[in-house]
């Protein structure tokens, strides 16, 4: 499977995380990545962005999260 991220903001940069199938990204402000993976089984998978700037709440605790379906 391939995935191609960008990031819509010029400052912040950001992340993009399946824990459960190892995928974890770093993705700068204002820039594009690609990923590639395998994911081993269908199944519903959280995903989200862990980024955050001491002490404010991470990206995920302000909403930057979702699922990611494989079927």
């Amino acid at each position: 499977m391939e995935l191609t991220l960008t990031s819509a903001t010029t400052i912040t940069p950001h992340n993009f995380i399946i824990k459960e199938l190892s995928v974890e990204q770093d993705l700068s402000a204002g820039k594009t990545a690609v990923i590639t993976f395998t994911p081993a089984q269908p199944g519903s998978y959280p995903i989200y962005c862990d980024k955050r700037l001491w002490p404010l709440p991470s990206h995920r605790d302000k909403g930057m999260e979702g699922t990611f379906e494989v079927k």
